[in-house]
């Protein structure tokens, strides 16, 4: 099948488009979302290397499987 445009002409559509669009392309819970997950990234960091409870050994519970 032969498409009307080349691959080139349909990347460039799309960066236009994502161009004359960008603000408005950006759910609003997006926001909600990207700020906990900068917020569990420090949690994470805190948690785990600030206090040193980092650990990648397996755990012998009944968790473990679920895990």
């Amino acid at each position: 099948m032969q498409l009307p445009f080349t691959k080139e002409q349909f990347f460039d559509l799309l960066a236009a488009y994502n161009v004359g669009l960008w603000p408005a392309l950006l759910n609003q819970a997006a926001w909600g979302f990207a700020a906990l997950f900068l917020l569990q990234a420090a949690v994470f960091f805190w948690t785990g290397v600030v206090h040193g409870r980092l650990s990648f050994a397996p755990w012998r519970n009944a968790w473990a499987p679920v895990a």
